[in-house]
């Protein structure tokens, strides 16, 4: 009996627990569709239709469209296109939201984010991303391009006023076209310029069509191998010893291979101005710019060495300029080496250079040729900083005669050294400079040596975040020695205080500003002077109305004569959206009186400037189209004389701008 109630029992707890399972898995299924009732799911809230997430789409304006179930049912939508809020721009249809790009979509992977609410707050995010390829042949192919015209007509001015247009048209059509497939690339822009006006233009400008920039850039990388070439208006920078950022028309090339660089350029040392001069490579060394550098990197970048060597000509003649009519010739050779150490927190920099210069060669055909003069530059520049502390030395030498074609900053005959150092903390910074430097670098008897020391001290208070205040302590001393005359002799010292404050509360803006100087000159001349300046500079800005007045004050005082001379200036700015972004008013003027102590000159000078706008955002294929009055007044009156003379005149003007792509 033992072993059958034994296997009863067994029975009776295998059919309960076989009992208890089905009621589980009976019940699970309610649960779950429970669960999707109260959590309907976001992917089904929110689809992108057109392009399918995760795709690639061939176009340069793809048409996004987002549907989302019971639109109209949410309270507040919001769209991001690569972090970029498109919602205002969005048209609804239905259920349905679409967006036609402006402007070219760039090649490449793209990120929709779009987030709704619900009436009672509860929001669905969802984020798609896509790819975009301009074209079938290329990953880019488009052209970017904005022409914008100003026509001005006069309508009133004064007798007095002469040469002065009656009319003019100006207008200017920018592009930029691009081509990538790869790892190769190639990109024009230029600017073309339509003038037309009553009266001659000026030169450099020309009447009618002129080509004011262009630039073909082109661009090629294969693993560790490079090359590139830029065509047109280029820029020239090698180092601050011989050429740093010169612009000229001309052409540059660069290849690499790995951590090693070559460059070479030729470009007109004349500045060229529309069509004239063609792509400015072709030509002689006479009037022509050239160079070529090599440069490589060892130790994950942390060693830079580079070589250059540039020759060639140039004519003292420049846009804007009259001077007699000369011609220069030289080279230079440089060395540069640059270290970047402990992760950017030590930075070592030096450049050695030898220059050969004829700042003539006129007199090679005169007789009284005089031969190329010989000479070197150094410098040495080391930076370091450590947390909120930093500290910076340089030592910079020009010998006398050192001379770069197509670098007119270079200040020859100049030796010297700097130090800087400063801390930045939370509430505040401060920052300290010392400098020291003479030229007459090789003692020459006939010339005195002007040494020159500054000392500053700048500290600024930040603690309060719409507070800002700053003070600044500067001493300069200008001494000669080594005179051939007494005549010749320098002592002047100059100490300056000046300090600031700019306090911002909502749409207001209040700063002040004070400057102190004091010049002791211990010379035999003894011409002290003492100069204070004091100035205020409220303003207010909103969305449709900014007003921004001014005030200074300036006076020197001579005291040796004791005569003062005083300034007072007041200046306004005015901008005003009548009718907001339509009807737009602007207006900006300026009165100074300066006077002297002795009565002896007495002037005043009141400016103005004002503009009244009609715009219209949108006309046909134009945007901001406007038609304005224009006008501008000057009156000068000196009370010494008696004499007053006043200017005025007025335009009517027409501006648009016509941006297409494709």
């Amino acid at each position: 009996m033992k072993p059958l109630s034994f296997f009863i029992t067994r029975i009776k707890n295998i059919c309960t627990l076989t009992l208890l399972i089905l009621c589980v898995f009976s019940v699970c299924p309610v649960m779950a569709q429970s669960t999707e009732e109260t959590e309907p799911s976001t992917e089904k809230t929110i689809q992108l239709v057109e392009p399918e997430a995760d795709t690639t789409v061939i176009g340069k304006k793809p048409l996004i469209r987002i549907h989302i179930n019971e639109l109209d049912s949410y309270g507040n939508v919001i769209i991001m296109l690569d972090g970029a809020d498109i919602t205002n721009i969005i048209e609804k249809n239905g259920d349905e939201l679409q967006y036609s790009p402006i402007e070219v979509m760039p090649a490449g992977s793209h990120s929709l984010e779009v987030v709704v609410y619900s009436s009672d707050g509860e929001e669905h995010r969802q984020d798609f991303t896509f790819n975009t390829r301009q074209s079938k042949e290329f990953d880019e192919a488009y052209s970017k391009n904005i022409a914008d015209g100003t026509y001005r007509y006069l309508l009133d001015k004064c007798e007095d006023l002469e040469n002065i247009s009656r009319y003019s048209f100006d207008m200017n059509w920018s592009t930029e076209s691009k081509l990538k497939q790869g790892n190769f690339d190639t990109t024009l822009t230029g600017n073309l310029r339509y003038l037309n006006q009553y009266l001659p233009v000026e030169p450099p400008e020309e009447e009618y069509l002129s080509l004011t920039q262009f630039l073909w850039e082109t661009n090629y990388l294969y693993h560790d191998f490079r090359f590139g070439s830029d065509i047109g208006d280029v820029q020239i920078n090698e180092s601050p010893n011989t050429i740093e950022w010169l612009g000229r028309r001309g052409g540059k090339v660069n290849a690499g291979y790995a951590n090693y660089d070559v460059n070479a350029f030729a470009v007109k040392s004349k500045e060229l101005y529309g069509f004239n001069g063609g792509f400015g490579i072709g030509g002689s060394r006479d009037d022509h710019i050239l160079g070529v550098s090599a440069g490589a990197t060892f130790f994950s970048d942390m060693l830079e060495a580079k070589i250059i060597h540039i020759t060639g000509g140039e004519e003292d003649l420049s846009y804007g300029m009259w001077a007699e009519e000369t011609f220069k010739k030289g080279h230079v050779s440089g060395v540069v080496l640059k270290s970047n150490l402990f992760e950017n927190m030590f930075q070592l920099e030096t450049e050695y250079n030898a220059s050969t210069y004829d700042d003539n060669t006129i007199d090679e055909y005169t007789g009284e040729y005089l031969p190329a003069e010989k000479d070197n530059a150094f410098r040495a520049r080391a930076d370091g900083n450590y947390r909120e502390y930093t500290l910076g030395m340089g030592y910079e030498y020009f010998g006398p005669y050192y001379q770069v074609v197509g670098n007119p900053n270079i200040q020859r005959d100049w030796e010297g050294y700097n130090i800087q150092t400063g801390a930045g903390f939370e509430i505040s910074s401060i920052n300290l400079s010392f400098s020291h430097y003479n030229d007459n670098v090789e003692k020459d008897p006939l010339v005195a040596r002007i040494t020159s020391k500054e000392f500053l001290i700048d500290y600024s208070f930040t603690k309060i975040q719409d507070l800002l205040i700053n003070a600044t302590y500067q001493k300069i001393t200008e001494k000669s020695s080594m005179e051939p005359d007494i005549e010749y002799m320098v002592r002047n010292y100059i100490d300056t205080y000046s300090g600031s404050a700019g306090y911002t509360i909502k749409q207001w803006n209040l700063g002040f500003q004070t400057t102190h100087s004091f010049q002791d000159d211990r010379t035999f001349a003894d011409y002290d002077t003492v100069m204070r300046s004091y100035g205020i500079t409220p303003a207010f800005a909103s969305e449709y109305f900014s007003v921004s007045p001014s005030f200074c004050y300036d006076t020197i005082k001579d005291m040796t004569t004791h005569v003062s001379t005083d300034s007072y200036t007041a200046s306004f700015n005015i901008a005003a959206n009548i009718i907001p972004n339509r009807f737009i008013f602007e207006a900006g003027g300026s009165y100074n009186k300066t006077m002297t102590s002795d009565q002896l000159f007495d002037n005043r000078i009141f400016t103005a400037e004002y503009k009244l706008s009609y715009v219209i955002p949108k006309l046909l294929a134009l945007k901001d189209t406007s038609f304005s009055i224009q006008g501008k007044y000057e009156l000068t009156r000196d009370k010494k004389t008696e004499q007053r003379d006043h200017e005025h005149a007025v335009y009517f003007v027409i501006s648009s701008t016509l941006p297409f792509s494709f």
